[in-house]
């Protein structure tokens, strides 16, 4: 036996080459798994943010600043995308504290996201869009100073990849970026309409003047998705509608808030006992613009509007319109204490009210479609909608069988008929919010 042939092929320590080797590789595995896992945790969090953020934007665009890019309360459009992002994020940005817990940002005390928010649409889309990004990656915002902090890795140092020292920094850590656009699109149909029609505005040249349209004197333009005509407008009053006082009222003349009584429930026979149903609880059925009322024209019926309308009324007991702010205040809305009144179709009857806590908009705002008053002043039988307006009831006057109101925007109560007629942004009180990428 040779003392040095058995040196020589000695396998003492071979293994720990293999186990070098597959140690590499189960870190290599590790860092795969557990920091990449924190990077699409993270990628997932900051989408669901951005969505978040572009919706909230989204509906301050069509409700709390119609002008567009925002001119009248820009940065709240801006701030409640942007404080929207961040809250849902998890970020130690959002001015209170999130409502879900944050697996991957919630135990860093120095968590922070940025956020963008844009007024532009993404390509192939056009209209009122907003656009948000959500950076997690080092970057800036523009609408809430200060970079973010990039991810924290925990066993990508091992392989030289660090942990962030500070924010802004890219030379360390791993970073995600997410965006979202969403778009207000005007609603061309209503699914929830009480039995009510009233005329368009019209351009008045009779002389001397008067409230009533008059054939071959008086002007009508229908509106069109790119012109608003001559009828109601969606902006703040003077320029627009909202917030101006309207009157509904039975009368044979033309006139504004002069309705034409509808039976949307029974054909035209539905009777007393329908109507009242159809205004504490609406239609199912859904009504575009274009369509015509007509065969759902009834008369005789006006004396049992008062309960039906008191009944909608102490839904919402509390609910006022501010005038100074343009909106409706101390409603159930805001505590989530809003009822309901429901059609059972078995007994044929109005039951409850129910409680609605995800009611999104007072009870005692409706949706009044707008009628042709050219149209209607030739052929008392053709109602032909051609918009939809949103109506706050303040009250029912016994004495002059009026129910009084405020014109508004009507929120979480619009729809988007594909092929129908369409108005445009200006004449838009119902919209579409649309999460379009």
């Amino acid at each position: 036996m040779h003392p040095i042939m058995n040196r020589t092929a000695s396998e003492r320590g071979a293994v720990l080459v293999q186990a070098a080797i597959v140690l590499l590789v189960l870190i290599a595995f590790t860092t795969f798994v557990f920091d990449h896992g924190v990077l699409w945790v993270a990628r997932n969090q900051a989408q669901t943010a951005a969505d978040a953020g572009a919706l909230a934007g989204a509906i301050a665009l069509a409700f709390d600043d119609t002008t567009y890019p925002p001119s009248i309360h820009p940065d709240q459009v801006k701030l409640s995308a942007a404080y929207t992002a961040l809250c849902a994020s998890g970020s130690s940005s959002c001015p209170g504290t999130p409502t879900a817990a944050n697996p991957v940002w919630g135990a860093q005390s120095s968590a922070a996201s940025a956020v963008d928010v844009l007024f532009e649409c993404p390509p192939g889309y056009s209209g009122r869009c907003i656009r948000v990004n959500v950076y997690r990656n080092g970057q800036s915002g523009t609408v809430i100073p200060g970079p973010s902090w990039m991810l924290p890795t925990f066993f990508g140092p091992l392989l030289g990849l660090q942990s962030p020292t500070a924010a802004g920094s890219f030379a360390n850590g791993q970073g995600v970026k997410a965006t979202a656009s969403a778009r207000v699109d005007p609603a061309n149909a209503a699914d929830c309409l009480r039995p009510f029609a009233i005329p368009d505005l019209w351009v008045e040249h009779s002389v001397p003047t008067n409230t009533v349209f008059n054939v071959g004197t008086d002007v009508y333009a229908t509106p069109t998705a790119s012109d608003p005509g001559t009828g109601y407008v969606a902006k703040l009053s003077p320029a627009g509608q909202v917030g101006m006082d309207l009157v509904l009222k039975s009368d044979a003349n033309i006139s504004p808030g002069a309705y034409r009584l509808l039976d949307l429930v029974g054909g035209t026979g539905g009777g007393a006992s329908s109507l009242a149903a159809n205004i504490e609880t609406c239609t199912a059925d859904v009504y575009g613009i274009g369509d015509n009322l007509g065969s759902h024209l009834q008369n005789g019926n006006e004396a049992s509007l008062d309960d039906a309308i008191w009944n909608l009324w102490l839904l919402d007991p509390t609910a006022e319109w501010d005038d100074y702010e343009q909106k409706i205040i101390n409603s159930c809305v805001d505590t989530h204490t809003c009822q309901k009144y429901v059609w059972d179709a078995a007994s044929k009857k109005v039951t409850g009210p129910y409680d609605d806590p995800t009611a999104t908009i007072s009870p005692r705002v409706i949706a009044l479609p707008i009628y042709n008053p050219a149209k209607q002043a030739a052929d008392s039988s053709d109602v032909e909608i051609v918009n939809f307006l949103g109506f706050f009831i303040s009250y029912y006057d016994y004495d002059d069988k009026g129910v009084h109101g405020i014109v508004t925007l009507k929120p979480g109560g619009g729809q988007k008929r594909e092929g129908g007629a369409e108005v445009g942004a200006a004449s838009a009180f119902m919209n579409v919010i649309q999460l379009v990428r």
